[in-house]
């Protein structure tokens, strides 16, 4: 397992959250918070216009949700 350290470096994990941040501003960095965006991250592909869609449903859906919800990745990113 990485560390939180190791996981914020990724540039995908870095946008999701800059992105989400905007959306959820007391949104924190915990090593769990990390490693459900680094599942996020991994299940779009690292996909910069995917991570932008994801982080932007943050108003509306927590990590958990999103994170499960993504096994059918275009309906979540699709979907209004």
């Amino acid at each position: 397992m990485l560390s939180q350290e190791e996981i914020k470096e990724f540039e995908a994990v870095q946008l999701f959250m800059e992105r989400a941040f905007l959306v959820v501003p007391k949104l924190q960095p915990t090593l769990e918070n990390l490693q459900l965006v680094g599942a996020i991250c991994k299940k779009i592909e690292g996909i910069p216009l995917a991570i932008e869609l994801a982080a932007s449903r943050m108003s509306i859906l927590t990590l958990e949700q999103m994170e499960e919800r993504l096994a059918s990745l275009l309906t979540l990113l699709t979907a209004g």
